[in-house]
């Protein structure tokens, strides 16, 4: 084993170990093994910093600023609390949760959509005296399934298509296009949803 790898491995598990004993913030020990590996030789500037280049990281910026900017207006809550209406009961009630945050994380990333509707469905839950918990977990999978829907649905799939775009590897391969994971996502969603509703409970 070279010594490059041996150092990386270390900073890897010091990472590890910062990040599971929750002393730093886990940006900040990502900030801290990047500057460690420059430090040691193991990455170069240019090469360390590569990944802020990729038009990806711009658009994944935005669309946290958009989501943050949703949640603060409150422009969802009203709508959202129409929409769920007033039967808590799993087999109506999940149907009416999964699919708005199966549509939205599919047009924004899916990571701040759980961030906005977890809130909402709380105040739902606690105004209608039910657990919370039997729709946070039904809720988490819409997300990710409505994600596997569009190119934008997830900051994974357009880091994906980005790195098809910009490699030398995939020469011959088109960038993703932007339904065209849907081919996969919607029946996923469609056989998901329907187990949720009448098994999942």
């Amino acid at each position: 084993m070279s010594l490059d790898a041996i150092i990386t491995l270390g900073i890897l598990m010091a990472f590890l170990a910062t990040a599971l004993s929750g002393r730093l913030a886990v940006d900040f020990a990502l900030a801290a093994a990047m500057t460690a590996l420059m430090l040691f030789g193991v990455l170069l500037p240019e090469e360390a910093l590569q990944g802020f280049s990729n038009p990806a990281i711009y658009i994944i910026a935005c669309f946290y600023i958009v989501s943050a900017a949703l949640k603060e207006s409150g422009a969802l809550h009203w709508l959202i609390m129409k929409w769920l209406g007033r039967s808590a009961k799993p087999g109506r009630a999940l149907p009416r949760v999964m699919l708005p945050v199966a549509f939205i994380s599919s047009i924004i990333s899916n990571t701040p959509v759980v961030a906005i509707f977890i809130p909402l469905l709380q105040d739902w839950a606690k105004r209608h005296e039910v657990s919370v918990s039997k729709f946070l977990i039904p809720l988490s999978y819409a997300s990710i399934l409505g994600g596997t829907c569009t190119l934008i649905g997830t900051s994974t799939n357009i880091l994906a298509s980005g790195i098809i775009t910009n490699s030398t590897i995939y020469q011959n391969m088109e960038p993703l296009g932007m339904f065209e994971l849907a081919k996969i996502g919607l029946p996923l969603l469609a056989i998901s949803l329907s187990f949720l509703v009448l098994f999942g409970r």
